[in-house]
């Protein structure tokens, strides 16, 4: 038996072939109670950009954001990182 989740997770996307299909996705989400923000960088944000908002989410779905040590440490809620790409 599946149990759903009592909680609501936010999720951030910064993957441009996810976010041009979000579509596809969306009843997947909500059916999880997964809430989700897109942020689409010109190629790819930088540590100083995923600093100002990364406090916000429990997830990441990224391409090659600058995600380092400073960051993770502003990501208290951060539990899963899911990188697309090399």
């Amino acid at each position: 038996m599946k149990k759903s989740l009592n909680k609501n997770f936010r999720i951030l996307i910064t993957w441009q072939s996810i976010i041009k299909k979000i579509n596809l996705y969306k009843k997947i989400l909500k059916k999880n109670n997964i809430l989700y923000d897109c942020k689409m960088p010109k190629q790819c944000f930088s540590s100083s950009e995923l600093k100002k908002y990364i406090h916000k989410y429990d997830g990441v779905i990224c391409g090659d954001d600058e995600f380092n040590l400073d960051v993770l440490s502003k990501a208290k809620k951060l539990k899963v990182i899911s990188k697309w790409g090399t």
